[in-house]
């Protein structure tokens, strides 16, 4: 059987999963969640934005902070490759699927060139299923056949 490593993230957080196989009349697989990850940049801008209330930020600011998100994306995509390519080091590891909004997949797409030879295949799927807990994730993938 292929081992298969899933990666479920948005600009906030991320988690990485192992595939494991059981005998169980109602799943054929389980996902072990191996990494969990969350932006400490995009959390601290929230944290801030909340304290400076509730208007509507003015047209000067939006262009910045509109950079500052992308930058902090490409930052959190860089810091999860890494934390896959760690993860894949250290397993045998046939398959990754990675599972993100369209654009953050775009972006994690920008720095996953570093996974190509860790992994036989990669597949992506653009879909933001990163709320979803362990059990909802596993029923997902295994009614889409992705597992």
């Amino acid at each position: 059987m292929e081992r298969t490593c899933i990666l479920v993230a948005d600009r906030h957080r991320a988690r990485l999963f192992e595939v494991e196989p059981i005998e169980n009349r109602h799943h054929r697989y389980r996902l072990d969640e191996k990494v969990d990850l969350v932006n400490v940049f995009s959390s601290r801008a929230l944290k801030e934005e909340d304290g400076r209330g509730r208007g509507s930020p003015s047209r000067e600011l939006v262009a910045p902070r509109q950079r500052e998100d992308m930058e902090e994306g490409r930052r959190f995509a860089k810091e999860i490759v890494d934390q896959v390519r760690d993860f894949g080091k250290s397993q045998k590891l046939d398959q990754l699927i990675m599972i993100a909004c369209p654009q953050f997949l775009g972006t994690l797409r920008e720095h996953s060139q570093t996974l190509q030879h860790m992994f036989a295949k990669i597949q992506d799927m653009p879909k933001e299923l990163s709320h979803l807990s362990s059990a909802e994730l596993r029923e997902y993938l295994e009614r889409h056949e992705m597992i």
